[in-house]
């Protein structure tokens, strides 16, 4: 998916402000304030919309807090947060695609292994090659057709660069207290 041009957003007024707050659920200081407007319907992010103009809600949040527009910089999510749509700017920094990229890999939000939607192996079954590649002495090329996937599939598993044991998945909460940027 493209990600969508960055309108600079303009000086807001007061009502503007107001306005934006109405769609937010402030809750404690470091708990997630979910976007309660409308949201876009491709990628579910939370939208605000301001002089016939849409705006990503948290890029709002932070311009409001920082009174910086994030400009070609995204709005990334702090790793103790993973909640797209939320708007506390502790939450909340400026940063760079490698930046959300390494966060969500280091939260378990980057589907790898069986997870990911081309998958032709199980995790279990790259364990199961791992260990025959080790112990048997059989050739890449061997498991290759024995498994019906591409040598370089096999070379990847045996090296540890697909099928990573030991990444955190979605549902790992350990992966959550992180330390962020």
């Amino acid at each position: 998916m493209v990600r969508p041009r960055n309108l600079p957003i303009e000086p807001m007024r007061d009502t503007d402000v107001d306005w934006f707050y109405r769609f937010v659920d402030r809750r404690g200081v470091h708990e997630c304030w979910p976007w309660l407007g409308g949201c876009d319907p491709r990628g579910g992010r939370g939208i605000f919309s301001l002089r016939c103009r849409s705006f990503i809600a948290p890029r709002v949040a932070c311009y409001l807090a920082t009174g910086v527009d994030p400009g070609d910089r995204m709005v990334c999510h702090t790793r103790n947060c993973n909640n797209p749509n939320c708007c506390n700017p502790r939450h909340l920094y400026p940063g760079t695609p490698q930046d959300n990229a390494r966060d969500r890999l280091a939260c378990g939000r980057q589907a790898r292994g069986e997870r990911h939607g081309n998958a032709k192996l199980t995790d279990e079954l790259a364990a199961q090659i791992r260990r025959r590649y080790a112990s048997e002495r059989i050739s890449q090329r061997a498991l290759a057709g024995e498994y019906r996937v591409c040598q370089r599939t096999i070379t990847k598993v045996v090296n540890h660069k697909s099928y990573i044991p030991g990444a955190p998945s979605p549902t790992d909460t350990s992966a959550a207290t992180i330390p962020t940027p």
